[in-house]
């Protein structure tokens, strides 16, 4: 079998090649097609988990969805949180009769809870485009995050 030779940006196969459709057969073809017309018959997804695999069909990662978004910000600002709580603590253990971190100790608090909210209404919306459906994302008092929050 002779090799394919490189025209333009295309491969061409040399005449009485055994693979491949000819001129002719792709022509004969796309008339079969435009007289078929298998696009005007098409209904797309009828039943939900159809339309709901149709939906994800362009999905690749998400990374660059608003959630994930919202999430990724949701975490650095608690980062960011944990480490001025650290730094805190630290301070506070070197100098406890120190009036401007009590003053600091009830900010961060607030700004903790701020965070908790944030990144825990992240989550709910990550979860609910992830699933797509109705959870019952209520927290029940006593869970760990809800001391937290």
């Amino acid at each position: 079998m002779q090799p394919l030779k490189k025209s333009g940006s295309t491969l061409q196969s040399p005449a009485g090649a055994k693979h491949g459709w000819s001129a002719e057969r792709r022509a004969k073809h796309a008339a079969a097609i435009r007289k078929w017309k298998p696009w005007a018959k098409s209904t797309g997804p009828r039943t939900k988990s159809g339309k709901a695999a149709s939906a994800r069909n362009a999905f690749k990662h998400g990374g660059r969805a608003a959630t994930a978004r919202a999430l990724t910000r949701a975490l650095c600002a608690q980062r960011r949180y944990l480490h001025m709580v650290n730094l805190y603590a630290a301070l506070k253990a070197k100098n406890p009769a120190n009036e401007l971190l009590d003053g600091l100790e009830k900010r961060l608090v607030i700004l903790g809870k701020k965070i908790s909210h944030r990144l825990l209404d992240a989550l709910k919306q990550d979860i609910r485009d992830t699933y797509r459906h109705k959870l019952d994302l209520s927290l029940p008092s006593g869970t760990l995050l809800q001391q937290y929050v």
